[in-house]
């Protein structure tokens, strides 16, 4: 039996798959922070996904340098995200987002 090989339409289909469960992540979930950041998160992980997948099927490097830095970019997105929620948990004492409403002057 010969094992298939994986093409880079799978990848794509992965990608795509990744990018839309966080795009609903987002649009459904409007008062937690950390979920809200955590669907940023997913739909981050899957344009990294899309370059690097599209980089191998063209043949260059530069996509996935690209998928690279998105990856950096997620990760400092996280950092901040998680400081940011700290933060307003210890001033606030939940991380609802609609507590943020208040602050408005």
């Amino acid at each position: 039996m010969q094992a298939k090989m994986v093409g880079v339409e799978h990848y794509f289909i992965v990608a795509t798959a990744l990018s839309a469960i966080g795009l609903i992540g987002v649009l459904r979930n409007r008062r937690n922070a950390m979920a809200l950041l955590l669907a940023l998160q997913v739909m981050l992980i899957g344009l990294a996904l899309l370059f690097a997948a599209a980089a191998q099927f063209h043949g260059y490097l530069s996509g996935q340098a690209m998928a690279l830095f998105v990856l950096l970019i997620g990760g400092a997105q996280a950092a901040l995200g998680v400081a940011l929620a700290l933060c307003f948990y210890r001033t606030h004492g939940s991380v609802d987002a609609d507590a943020a409403e208040a602050m408005r002057g």
